[in-house]
């Protein structure tokens, strides 16, 4: 089976791919600090428009000076912010198409609204580290971030389908320094509402383009 074509894998020079593979693992390195919090210093290289390649004799890296300059603004909380921005009308629509009660609950899980269903200043949608990390997998692979935004979004509707069931599991009364869908809602609504958001993620993945598309048999692929 042949390489999917990449723009790293279409490197005319060896050294350039040894910058391909660097860039690469910087990726899984900024993937890795978006979940920890820590600021890499993959900005710092950025900024400077450098590549590096690391030698295994010495250990340390060498700069090839390659510019491929990327966004300076490449801090975690400024990918997290784009990677938001990108996400969010999709996620809205996803969650608008469910039934106007757990929609309701879904808004004040995700921290968009208040109890009476209007838009809350004060409201805490979290970092959107899970939402992030799935743009930027497809970004890391030389995909357009957009591609990756219906599986961001059944991400994300898990996330929240997960922290509504886990605050009634666990007692947790508060949730983002507003009381837990279920003490605002009740237990009953409140399972329900995880579920429906459950439900929500698979309906966003199987109405993605491809998302319904069956993998050939190993009878049927042919040589």
């Amino acid at each position: 089976m042949s390489a999917v074509p990449t723009p790293f894998s279409q490197a005319c020079s060896p050294g350039a791919a040894a910058v391909a593979t660097v860039r690469s693992s910087r990726a899984h390195d900024l993937a890795h600090d978006l979940a920890h919090g820590v600021d890499h210093d993959l900005a710092h290289d950025s900024e400077r428009g450098l590549d590096r390649e690391i030698d295994h004799e010495t250990g340390h890296g060498v700069d090839h000076g390659v510019d491929h300059r990327v966004d300076h603004d490449a801090a975690p909380d400024r990918v997290l912010e784009r990677c938001r921005e990108l996400v969010r009308p999709a996620l809205v629509e996803a969650v608008g198409s469910l039934h106007p009660w757990t929609g309701e609950m879904a808004a004040y899980a995700l921290g968009w609204s208040d109890t009476a269903g209007t838009p809350d200043p004060g409201g805490s949608e979290g970092k959107g580290v899970r939402q992030a990390l799935a743009v930027l997998g497809a970004e890391a692979v030389g995909a357009e971030g957009a591609e990756a935004v219906p599986g961001a979004v059944a991400v994300e509707l898990v996330h929240t389908f997960s922290l509504l069931h886990d605050d009634i599991m666990d007692g947790d009364a508060l949730r983002r320094r507003r009381p837990a869908v279920w003490k605002a809602y009740g237990t009953g609504p409140a399972v329900l509402a995880g579920d429906a958001l459950l439900a929500q993620a698979v309906t966003t993945l199987a109405e993605a383009p491809g998302g319904t598309r069956r993998p050939r048999s190993a009878a049927s692929a042919g040589p």
